[in-house]
């Protein structure tokens, strides 16, 4: 099934026993109650879990200017970074700063990131879900006053996360454990 945010705002609303809608910009409270939530709600589940389909790779220059201290490097964040995952062939520490990824290296750095995916139909069913879980959550209060659903859907939204990363373990291979100073002494 191909998602939309508002097919995906409607599972909502049908869950809270409210009528779905056709557009985010309806002329109605429940549409406009969708369209302030959705793009934060959105966000928020993205950067929530390591989605497959908001998954992304970038490689950065190096910024002229380094931090006044502390890092020798800095990286300006691809501008659709929701959250930085993983800095390849990279094990010093670092850091994200404001829209800045913070290094001790230099050169360009390799990263793996959780982007914003606006394209809903590359969602899957558990992002789907877990989507209109926290949209049910949050509009829950606003359409039926109703505190006690709120913690219900949000509840349903935790576990669907919990089954997210189960089956997201099944689907790319076991990263390899690289061997650090307490397992080199052992």
């Amino acid at each position: 099934m191909t998602h939309t945010a508002e097919s995906i705002c409607s599972t909502a609303l049908r869950k809270l026993g409210d009528n779905p809608i056709t557009n985010l910009t309806d002329d109605s409270n429940r549409a406009r109650l969708c369209n302030a939530f959705w793009e934060g709600i959105r966000d928020s589940v993205l950067r929530a879990y390591p989605w497959n389909s908001a998954m992304a790779r970038a490689q950065l220059a190096e910024l002229s200017t380094a931090p006044d201290f502390e890092f020798s490097a800095q990286y300006l964040m691809p501008s659709d970074c929701l959250m930085v995952r993983k800095l390849y062939d990279y094990t010093d520490k670092w850091k994200v700063e404001g829209r800045n990824i913070l290094t001790m290296g230099s050169g360009e750095l390799n990263i793996v990131y959780t982007k914003r995916e606006t394209d809903t139909s590359l969602y899957d069913a558990l992002l789907a879900e877990a989507l209109s879980a926290r949209m049910a959550s949050e509009l829950s209060e606003p359409i039926t006053q109703n505190v006690n659903l709120s913690q219900f859907f949000y509840t349903r939204y935790k576990e669907v996360l919990a089954e997210a990363r189960s089956m997201d373990a099944q689907e790319s291979s076991v990263d390899e454990f690289e061997s650090g100073d307490l397992t080199t002494v052992r």
